[in-house]
């Protein structure tokens, strides 16, 4: 409900555990444990770690913390981008020229320009094909064109 970390031992006996979770994991022998959580209540991130010898130490969770963050800002990129940007995208990635790609959405070459800018800003790239193999590591994009077609070699016809 809440954003930031716990550990387990503080809330034990202080939050319902019908299924008996904390139970469950003492049994297997993982008794200390934390929850950390980040972002908003629609788009919450969060994450558990446990071990059996010891609680984690206040730098353990910080460093839990950073990395859960981390994760969930490269997730939130991908909610984040506007359509229009993963269409210029796609124009490019699907091998028009600028030209075609202009076209294809009905804008301007500035216009164009402008999205794909914002795009590789918003992926946090440096140029065009990187951003392209962004937008595919995310679930943007797939890796097939718009002509429906597979990037990258050709695969040999499967037997019948």
């Amino acid at each position: 409900m809440n954003e930031g970390a716990l550990r387990w031992s503080d809330f034990a006996g202080h939050v319902p555990d019908p299924l008996d979770v904390m139970g469950q994991a003492a049994c297997m022998g993982l008794k200390h444990g934390v929850t950390v959580s980040c972002g908003p209540p629609e788009s919450r991130s969060i994450m558990g770690a446990a071990r059996a010898d010891r609680e984690f130490t206040d730098p353990e969770i910080a460093r839990m913390q950073d990395l859960l963050r981390q994760g969930h800002g490269i997730l939130d990129q991908a909610t984040a981008m506007r359509p229009i940007l993963v269409e210029a995208l796609e124009a490019i990635a699907c091998g028009m020229t600028y030209a075609q790609a202009c076209a294809h959405l009905g804008i301007s070459r500035t216009a164009l320009r402008y999205r794909l800018h914002t795009a590789r800003a918003s992926l946090g790239v440096e140029d065009n094909p990187e951003a392209i193999r962004r937008a595919i590591d995310l679930g943007l994009l797939s890796s097939n064109s718009y002509t429906g077609m597979v990037k990258g070699l050709p695969e040999a016809p499967s037997p019948a």
